[in-house]
């Protein structure tokens, strides 16, 4: 037996499984460099440290899935 298979496209032309994360994408391509800058100042590496705030990246998908679902609505 077939089974439906749904996928969503992004503005580039890349799939998701949900039009969530479609959303998400587009916003992250359209306010990247925002984002990051807001996300850099609020989630700073710690003085001496080499690693990445691990918090940051978590900061900045939730950042992009809220515009995306803004731009959606």
């Amino acid at each position: 037996m077939a089974t439906t298979i749904t996928k969503y496209l992004d503005n580039a032309g890349k799939e998701f499984n949900s039009e969530a994360e479609a959303d998400a994408s587009n916003a992250k391509a359209a306010n990247a460099a925002e984002v990051e800058a807001f996300v850099s100042t609020h989630f700073a590496t710690k003085e001496g440290s080499t690693r990445v705030n691990p918090h940051a990246s978590t900061a900045a998908k939730a950042i992009f899935l809220w515009l995306g679902s803004k731009q959606a609505a």
